[in-house]
């Protein structure tokens, strides 16, 4: 780390001849890339009776937090099961594993086990996996994002970069259009809502597309009724009144303020 910077030269010496005629950087600090954020400066100190300088440097740790990954859940596109090809595909991998499980006497915790399984690798065998999150997500989209992948990796090519910039662009074109229609459909069926005197409907798509959350203050209440925002009012009333307010905390009526 002692390298690391603009340092004058007489900052990064670390041994000088006798006489103080050469002068070589023979001493370094090492340090871990993860960590070379946090260190401040390093440079050098002189050091009396010895030809070395002492190589100092301060560091402020910061430590993170590493996120342990938990379990992915496996989310299933059962629309694709409306594709007769991949239906007929899915039919026959199941029964074809489900056929020897019932001539098996075993415990009822294994036989689920084997369930389990057998619908994993069934769907992981017809590709049935989704990890669709947006409601406006076609399979259309989908397709051309496998496409653009896949093109993604030799676009360094000169044709499958041209055709990785066009795909890519028709992907952003196509999303842009999905999102639009998406917000037209939810426009109207709030209409049609409204219109059947469906407001709870209503009321719900509308906080779906915000995505807003009203924050609620916990208040205390005065004897007349009103919020007590200042700390000075609430132990007006004198010690004993304050100590029924502690006694009932839990009781305490909240409202919004």
């Amino acid at each position: 780390m002692n390298t690391f910077g603009p340092h004058k030269p007489s900052r990064r010496w670390t041994w000088h001849s006798l006489g103080g005629e050469y002068h070589n950087q023979i001493d370094y600090i090492m340090i871990k890339r993860r960590f070379q954020s946090s260190v401040n400066i390093a440079h050098t100190r002189s050091f009396p009776g010895s030809d070395h300088e002492l190589v100092m440097m301060t560091f402020a740790l910061r430590l993170k937090k590493n996120k342990k990954r938990g379990n992915i859940r496996i989310k299933f596109d059962v629309d694709k099961l409306k594709d007769p090809n991949i239906l007929t595909t899915f039919q026959a991998n199941i029964g074809g594993r489900f056929a020897p499980l019932p001539a098996l006497d075993n415990d009822q915790d294994l036989t689920f086990d084997d369930l389990a399984e057998t619908f994993r690798r069934s769907i992981k065998t017809t590709r049935q996996t989704s990890c669709r999150e947006e409601k406006w997500m076609t399979d259309e989209i989908l397709a051309l994002c496998d496409q653009s992948r896949s093109l993604k990796k030799r676009k360094k090519e000169p044709e499958s970069g041209k055709q990785y910039r066009e795909r890519n662009l028709k992907v952003k074109r196509s999303i842009k259009e999905a999102t639009e229609k998406w917000i037209e459909d939810q426009y109207e069926e709030i209409k049609n809502s409204l219109k059947h005197n469906n407001s709870n409907k209503a009321y719900k798509i509308v906080k779906e597309l915000t995505g807003t959350k009203q924050a609620r203050a916990t208040t205390i209440e005065s004897k007349e009724g009103k919020c007590l925002t200042e700390e000075k009012k609430f132990w007006k009333d004198g010690p004993n009144t304050a100590l029924s307010y502690i006694h009932m905390w839990p009781q305490v009526k909240t409202q919004m303020c």
